[in-house]
């Protein structure tokens, strides 16, 4: 999921519509929440979760004349 399929997702449990003008959250808020809430999942993960998950390798082949 990108943050715009789960920003959809979050608006409609938090009953968000950008057309209403009284609205308690914006879009910008739904943002932090989520990008916030990401960012603590990842750190809970990276400390109790497998480590090798958060590694990734990438094949390079260097150049003759670099």
């Amino acid at each position: 999921m990108n943050l715009a399929e789960i920003r959809a997702l979050v608006s409609t449990i938090v009953n968000f519509n950008d057309g209403q003008t009284d609205q308690d959250f914006t879009e910008a808020d739904l943002n932090t929440a989520i990008n916030q809430s990401y960012n603590e999942e990842v750190v809970e993960m990276s400390e109790y979760g497998i480590l090798e998950n958060f590694h990734s390798t990438y094949e390079f082949i260097w150049t003759a004349d670099d």
